[in-house]
């Protein structure tokens, strides 16, 4: 059973930490963060506003964690011992100078859950042949759009796109008004707001495809929702095609070659029935059509935390292997 240690407690990284421990297929044995107590980090990984209580017993043991029969070591960022992990997820490097000093062993592996632009990156699915020692898996809307365009262009070839994000909350959102210097309209209340924010979907794509390299742009906007975001694409292709063989093409994807990756619905749902779904992407047919042959439209949901835990402890497996 593969070892996880965390090196730097967020929100991702409380995801992942609680995925570990309910499924039970990898031992989550050293958490490190600063100014942390073992018991508010019990807390934390106990209840969860959105996805609820926590599937496994869980307690604070003179300054540790006690997982079942399992001891998960609480530390400072600075401490060299890591109890033994053997792959860190690394939620704090952006950089591979960075990401190289969380390492104190030669035979640890590294996922990196920030966009970074020196760090190797991975969109399972898409680009899994380049797993490295150390790799950045991005970011979740990233994800959902690379493994989309990665099965259209294969069958339809992929012209240019317009891509718009629409995400859910997160950490950095501020509840009222705040100083937010590196971004100003971040730092605006995002209750009753749509705030557009830095789109880094299209270039993380071009990253993992060189071939989407200057077709892709994209817009992206924070709007006050839980957990689930969603992608709309369009896209200009090179064959023509109608929506009928387009869904055929994702729905044998979503069945097949991209089982547990990309889902596909025709029903009638809406963000909230996709809480909780690990799929980097949704296909929802329902909306989306194809327009005089070549223009495509699309549109997919995602669990922001959940798909993005889910493809990290993917990768992790393969460490395993």
């Amino acid at each position: 059973m593969a070892k996880i240690g965390i090196y730097g407690f967020n929100r991702i990284s409380k995801v992942v930490a609680r995925q570990i421990i309910e499924k039970k297929d990898m031992e989550l044995v050293c958490i490190k963060e600063n100014e942390l107590e073992a018991e508010y980090l019990a807390y934390l990984l106990k209840f969860d506003s959105i996805y609820g209580r926590l599937k496994g017993r869980l307690q604070e043991k003179e300054g540790n964690l006690i997982c079942g029969n399992s001891e998960i070591k609480v530390c400072s960022l600075e401490e060299k011992d890591w109890n033994g992990a053997e792959i860190i997820i690394d939620c704090i490097s952006t950089d591979l100078s960075q990401a190289k000093k969380v390492i104190s062993m030669n035979h640890q592996k590294l996922i990196s859950c920030a966009n970074s632009v020196d760090i190797p990156t991975v969109i399972w699915g898409v680009n899994n042949e380049c797993i490295e020692n150390i790799v950045s898996c991005g970011r979740s809307e990233g994800n959902a759009v690379g493994v989309i365009a990665k099965i259209i262009d294969k069958y339809f070839g992929i012209e240019s796109g317009v891509v718009t994000c629409l995400k859910p909350a997160e950490e950095i959102t501020a509840a009222v008004d705040k100083r937010f210097e590196k971004n100003w309209r971040n730092g605006r209340m995002i209750q009753g707001s749509v705030i557009p924010t830095p789109c880094g979907a299209t270039s993380l794509v071009a990253k993992v495809m060189p071939e989407m390299q200057g077709k892709l742009q994209g817009v992206s906007f924070t709007l006050p929702i839980n957990a689930v975001g969603t992608v709309g694409l369009i896209f200009t292709l090179k064959t023509q095609t109608d929506y009928e063989k387009v869904c055929k093409v994702l729905k044998n994807a979503s069945e097949k070659d991209f089982r547990g990756i990309l889902g596909y619905t025709d029903e009638k749902v809406i963000s909230a029935d996709f809480i909780g779904c690990t799929e980097t992407a949704i296909i929802d047919t329902r909306i989306g059509f194809v327009k005089d042959g070549k223009i495509l439209k699309l549109s997919a949901f995602y669990d922001r935390d959940m798909s993005l835990g889910a493809r990290i402890l993917d990768i992790a497996k393969v460490f395993v292997k």
